[in-house]
C-alpha cells in the first residue's frame, strides 16, 4: 500500500530529534514498520526530497511559520488567515505533484492545518482521506455540556474547527485527556468516524538503582534530595510559571525539596526568569531536552511528578511517569481524573493555585510511604488500563488499511 502523509509540523519530534512525544513520528512511521511505502509532504527551511526513517520527506518551504498564531486581536487574525491560506495553497499543490508519481491509496491529514490539503488531495485522486489529530484545544472555549462558552475565541481557532468538519473516512484523535471527543460531538463528527484512543504505553522494569542516582547526581543532589520532576515541553499552555510559584513556597517548608524541568521550548526564559523572582535558583534544575531512549534514567530519579496545565494533565509524561512508578501532583483538568485518582495514584488538585498546588507537593515530599504506595499503584492502572505501543500501533495501521481496502483504492 502507498501511503501518503501530509504533516503540518516541520519536525516530527516537539523537543528535537527523538525528544518529545513519540506519537507523531509513530503515526507516521508506523506504516513503515508494517510493509507500506510512506511519503510525507511537510513545511521545511528548503524545497528538497529526502529520505527518513525509511520514509521520504518532500518539504515546502514557507517564509513564515505557516503554524505562528501571530500577536492576536483583529490584525493577528487577518495574519493568520493569510499564513493558512497560504500553507493549503503551497502543500496541496506539492502532495499532488508526489500523488501523481506515487499513486497512493489513502492520504493521511496529521495534525489540523493538514486536515483539508489531504481530503484536496485525496479527492482529486479517488482515494479515501484520514484525519489524525493529536488532541485539541477548543474546549478552553467550552462548557462541560458542550455549549461554547466563547464564540469569538471558540471560531478564531479555525484551523482545528475546520479541521473537524473535514469530511474523511475516519478521524483518529489522541485522546489526552481534554475531551475531544466532546468538541467532535459538538462540531458534528459523525460518531462510527470518530475514533477516540489513548496512547499507547509500555511499562518500563523499574530501577530506582543506579540509573536514577546517576542522574541525581549529575544535577547536583545530595542522597537525602527529595526532587519532584516536570517532563513537559517548555510552553504557555503548560502553566509553569504557576507551578514555579507554588514550589517555591513548598521548597520553603521543606528543605530537602527540589524541583527539576526535564524539556526545552519556548517559554524557557520566561520560566528561568520565574525562578529567579521566586529566589529558588539554588533549588530548580533545568535538565533541558532529553531523547526518548533516555527518560527510563529520569523517572528513575523522581520522587514524583508534577503537571498544572489547565486544559489537561492527562499527558504522555503523565502517564509514563506512573507507568514507571512514580506518583504524580496533577492538577484536575480535563478527563485528568480518570488517571490520577486522589489518594489512590497520585493527588490531584481541585481548585489550582500556588497555595493547593504546594500543599499536595509538600505532603508527598514529607511522606515516602505515601509516594510508595500511590506509586505501586499508578503503575498497575497504567499496566491495566492502556494498551502497549506496538499494539497501539498496530490499530491504528490495520484500521487506515481496511479503510483504503474496502473502499477499492
Amino acid at each position: 500500500m502507498n501511503v501518503l502523509v501530509v504533516y503540518a509540523f516541520d519536525s516530527f519530534w516537539s523537543m528535537g530529534e527523538l525528544s518529545g512525544v513519540a506519537s507523531f513520528f509513530h503515526a507516521a512511521h508506523a506504516y513503515v514498520d508494517h510493509g507500506h511505502n510512506v511519503d510525507v509532504v511537510m513545511p521545511g527551511r528548503d524545497a528538497k526530497e529526502e529520505r527518513y526513517h525509511d520514509m521520504t520527506l518532500t518539504r515546502v518551504p514557507f517564509d513564515v511559520d505557516p503554524l505562528d498564531v501571530g500577536p492576536g486581536g483583529p490584525v493577528g487574525l487577518v495574519l493568520q488567515l493569510r499564513r493558512y491560506a497560504s500553507f493549503r495553497r503551497k502543500m496541496a499543490a506539492a502532495a499532488g505533484s508526489v500523488s501523481q508519481r506515487r499513486h497512493p491509496n489513502v492520504v493521511i491529514g496529521l495534525g489540523a492545518h493538514a486536515t483539508p490539503v489531504a481530503h484536496t488531495v485525496a479527492r482529486s485522486c479517488g482515494v479515501p482521506n484520514v484525519t489524525r489529530l493529536f488532541g485539541q484545544s477548543l474546549i478552553l472555549h467550552m462548557h462541560d455540556d458542550g455549549r461554547i462558552r466563547n464564540p469569538l475565541r471558540f471560531y478564531a481557532n479555525f484551523p482545528e474547527v475546520l479541521a473537524l468538519r473535514t469530511p474523511c473516512a475516519a478521524l483518529i484523535m489522541h485522546d489526552d485527556g481534554s475531551r475531544g471527543d466532546l468538541v467532535a460531538r459538538r462540531l458534528g463528527v459523525p460518531p462510527d468516524r470518530l475514533h477516540f484512543w489513548r496512547d499507547g504505553f509500555d511499562i518500563p522494569a523499574v530501577d530506582h538503582g543506579k540509573a536514577g542516582w546517576e542522574f541525581r547526581r549529575q544535577l547536583g543532589f545530595s542522597p537525602d534530595a527529595v526532587v519532584a520532576m516536570s517532563v513537559a515541553r517548555l510552553s504557555p499552555e503548560k502553566n509553569l510559571e504557576q507551578l514555579v510559584d507554588a514550589f517555591a513556597h513548598a521548597a520553603a517548608r521543606v528543605p530537602a525539596l527540589y524541583l527539576v524541568f526535564v524539556g526545552d521550548g519556548p517559554s524557557r526564559s520566561t520560566v528561568e526568569e520565574r525562578v529567579r523572582l521566586a529566589g529558588v535558583p539554588d533549588r530548580v534544575r533545568f535538565a533541558g531536552h532529553v531523547t526518548r531512549d533516555a527518560l527510563g534514567p529520569v523517572f528513575a530519579a523522581a520522587d514524583f511528578a508534577v503537571s498544572v496545565s489547565r486544559r489537561t494533565n492527562m499527558t504522555n509524561a503523565t502517564i509514563e511517569a506512573m507507568a514507571s512508578g512514580v506518583p504524580c501532583v496533577a492538577v484536575d483538568s480535563g478527563d485528568t481524573v480518570t488517571v490520577v485518582q486522589h489518594e489512590r495514584t497520585g493527588l490531584l488538585v481541585g481548585q489550582p493555585s500556588a497555595d493547593s498546588i504546594s500543599e499536595a507537593m509538600c505532603r508527598l515530599a514529607t511522606d515516602e510511604s505515601l509516594r510508595k504506595s500511590l506509586g505501586q499503584k499508578a503503575r498497575a492502572l497504567v499496566a491495566d488500563k492502556f494498551q502497549r505501543v506496538e499494539e497501539r500501533i498496530a490499530r491504528e495501521v490495520e484500521l487506515v488499511t481496511s479503510i483504503a481496502r474496502n473502499t477499492g483504492a
